[in-house]
């Protein structure tokens, strides 16, 4: 299931269906449009143009939702191209960069293009960081994703000291969830944990690895 559409989807209700669906999507096989290239280049707007008559795309910011769970870069490049703004309110509360996190959870969308994906709409204004820390990017790369991903979001300014309402930070979300490689990217951008946190971490870390991670980052 893809979200290309002949027809705008004007019932919000509708909408929100399909756009639900497309988060379902990450259960799919899912095949990449473009090569994993940082340098990337936008399309231009003829070329965008070009290419959504040629795919039958409805450009609109609710349809990027579904183009960026399935993992669909040129239709993400052309959509943008095209001047839709990616941080246009949609029925969805998460942000564009955010849903290319959580393709990583289901492992369906090649980890390279996640990370091309991120490019690419933060290349197209969308914004990295969000004013809910519980709907930061980066803590949802620290839980789910491999480190590429958790090192393109740094360095694009992705927040490394995010902070839940419950008080986790990437990480600790990192190191709870024992996703080390990326504790070790947050710790080499200057991610640290206080003394009283690395004192609970510590309390459940299962391995020496957690405990000489949870030690090089405290502060």
């Amino acid at each position: 299931m893809q979200m290309h559409q002949s027809q705008p989807i004007r019932s919000p209700m509708l909408r929100m269906l399909a756009l639900t669906g497309a988060l379902i999507a990450g259960a799919m096989p899912l095949g990449s449009q473009a090569q994993a290239n940082p340098q990337l280049p936008p399309m231009t707007k003829a070329e965008a143009t070009e290419y959504i008559k040629d795919n039958d795309i409805y450009p609109i910011a609710g349809n990027l939702a579904g183009m960026i769970m399935n993992g669909r870069i040129d239709d993400v490049r052309a959509t943008l191209a095209v001047g839709v703004d990616p941080n246009e309110k949609t029925v969805l509360p998460h942000t564009p960069i955010k849903l290319a996190t959580m393709t990583c959870s289901g492992k369906q969308v090649p980890v390279e293009d996640i990370v091309t994906m991120i490019r690419v709409l933060a290349a197209g204004g969308a914004i990295v960081n969000t004013p809910s820390p519980d709907a930061s990017p980066m803590i949802t790369a620290a839980q789910q994703c491999p480190t590429p991903v958790v090192k393109a979001l740094l360095a694009l300014g992705g927040d490394r000291n995010a902070r839940t309402t419950q008080g986790f930070t990437p990480l600790s979300m990192a190191l709870i969830v024992r996703n080390y490689d990326a504790a070790q990217a947050l710790i080499d951008s200057g991610a640290t944990i206080s003394k009283e946190a690395a004192e609970k971490l510590n309390q459940s870390a299962q391995d020496d690895k957690a405990k000489a991670l949870i030690k090089k980052a405290t502060k």
